[in-house]
């Protein structure tokens, strides 16, 4: 992963099941998780616990 947008959320299963739940792929990244370029529209997501 090269550059990505980071979102800080309180709960990363919970925020990793909401995108789950709605067909969203992620993958595990050290601090938390992402979603691919491909799948947020063109800018990568990284969602770490606040």
């Amino acid at each position: 992963m090269d550059a990505a947008h980071t979102v800080a959320v309180r709960d990363l299963t919970a925020a990793r099941k909401l995108i789950e739940g709605n067909d969203i792929p992620t993958r595990t990244a050290p601090d938390g998780f992402y979603v691919s370029a491909g799948d947020a529209c063109g800018v990568p997501l990284a969602f770490v616990q606040s």
